[in-house]
């Protein structure tokens, strides 16, 4: 397209040459976006649910710079860390792009297929476009494209700094425009927050590499190495539908059955015109209309199904149960539990890592943000705790509250909280209430 090539150069010039270059290569097969069913789509929800179970990212301090950072941190927790983590591993690379509108931020989700990379330094992100906005005028197709590019400048005090340099482009089709269109003709379109060392956006790019090319610029989706089982999984639930749809009964009648109209046709004669059954003066054996219905070979899709789910589980990297039929083996001991998910707990701890970066740009994102629309700063601390409650059960955390209380390390409090799930101030109560009656001795009572 003409206006990326345009764009390249442009920022070529503007970035001393440090342009990417788009990666053409593709997946061999891929459901994404595949209307139903999508083993992408399934197989990258339960991972990033996965990941994200029981995640806390707490903000600490009394300040209102750190208020303002609680809110956005939380609701970033709640509504969008699963998305940027599940499309991230679905179509190989997310953006999380913050915007601030005056009373609260906003993050917006981008997917692999909606920016480009436009500059890139080894893994860092230099300059990015994506669309913003679309509008269809008069059989016109309308496209408003952001681009963020880290750029150099002189500050007033005649230092060389670095600065973020937001960029909006119209574009009618694939080529600029300076058409009028209403509702983006009050947007800035070109401004900068200067005094940064990085992208303002958090970025989630897969770990699943492709081993021909390691160090390609976008993310590849998890199941990038998957697509010959994906395919036959397809295959093989059409074909269990088609089975479904032939076992449907189906009558079979002897043309001496119908008479024929002044035209020739065959019609069925008045008073057989709900006629489900006829013999021709005959046994039943000899009859004229017969019925037709095989059986039904499920059993066999089913087993090869999950067959082939299995396959696409280890391509990935990850243990049976994510997709298939989890394993009915009982386990003595946690031990054995995280030795039968060894493997899924090694991606979730790779993908976790990627997350942990994305959340730090972001962290690092909405602070500068709030210092360039002059929101008073403060002192504040953050702290986050991923949950390993996926592979731990509930015996396991109770034993180990109680190994805890026996060199100290846990009291009475954590263990009514965690065991009867009461909330602190009635666990203490509780816990106070019974230290008081063993108190009383047997000489008191007399």
């Amino acid at each position: 397209m003409s206006f990326w090539r345009g764009l390249h150069a442009e920022l070529a010039e503007r970035l001393s040459g440090r342009t990417s270059i788009e990666d053409k290569r593709s997946q061999w097969y891929t459901d994404t976006g595949h209307r139903g069913f999508s083993v992408e789509s399934a197989v990258s929800d339960t991972l990033a649910n996965l990941a994200c179970s029981g995640f806390l990212l707490d903000i600490g301090g009394e300040s209102e710079r750190a208020e303002m950072i609680r809110e956005v941190a939380e609701d970033f927790s709640q509504t969008t860390l699963v998305d940027m983590m599940s499309i991230g591993m679905e179509t190989g690379d997310c953006l999380v792009v913050p915007t601030w509108n005056g009373t609260r931020f906003q993050n917006a989700l981008i997917g692999r297929r909606d920016f480009r990379i436009m500059a890139v330094d080894q893994n860092d992100i230099q300059a990015v476009a994506f669309i913003v906005d679309e509008r269809h005028e008069r059989e016109k197709h309308y496209r408003l494209m952001e681009v963020m590019a880290l750029e150099p400048y002189i500050s007033q005090d005649g230092q060389t700094r670095t600065g973020c340099h937001y960029t909006l482009h119209k574009l009618k089709g694939d080529k600029p425009t300076k058409d009028h269109i209403d509702g983006w003709e009050e947007y800035d379109y070109d401004w900068w927050v200067a005094d940064v060392d990085r992208l303002l956006l958090g970025r989630y790019k897969s770990h699943t590499r492709d081993k021909g090319h390691p160090n390609s610029v976008y993310g590849i989706p998890v199941c990038y190495n998957a697509s010959q089982p994906i395919k036959e999984i397809h295959y093989l639930m059409d074909q269990l539908h088609n089975e479904f749809e032939f076992s449907e009964k189906a009558i079979f009648a002897n043309k001496a059955v119908f008479a024929k109209d002044g035209q020739g046709n065959l019609i069925l004669p008045r008073g057989k015109d709900r006629l489900f059954m006829a013999t021709r003066g005959g046994s039943v054996d000899d009859s004229s209309i017969k019925e037709w219905a095989p059986s039904i070979q499920a059993q066999a899709y089913i087993e090869a199904l999950e067959v082939q789910k299995r396959n696409v589980e280890k391509l990935i990297g990850v243990d049976d149960g994510i997709i298939s039929t989890p394993n009915t083996q009982n386990y003595a001991n946690v031990d054995h539990v995280r030795k039968s998910m060894r493997n899924t707990q090694a991606f979730i701890n790779r993908a976790r890592g990627v997350a942990d970066q994305a959340i730090d740009d972001l962290l690092y994102s909405w602070d500068v943000l709030l210092n360039h629309y002059g929101y008073p700063t403060g002192e504040y601390s953050r702290d986050r705790d991923w949950s390993d409650e996926y592979i731990e059960t509930f015996a396991d955390k109770r034993d180990a509250l109680v190994a805890g209380y026996g060199i100290g390390a846990t009291d009475a409090l954590d263990f009514r909280q965690f065991v009867l799930s009461e909330a602190p101030e009635v666990a203490e109560q509780r816990v106070a209430e019974i230290a008081a009656s063993r108190q009383v001795s047997v000489f008191d009572e007399e």
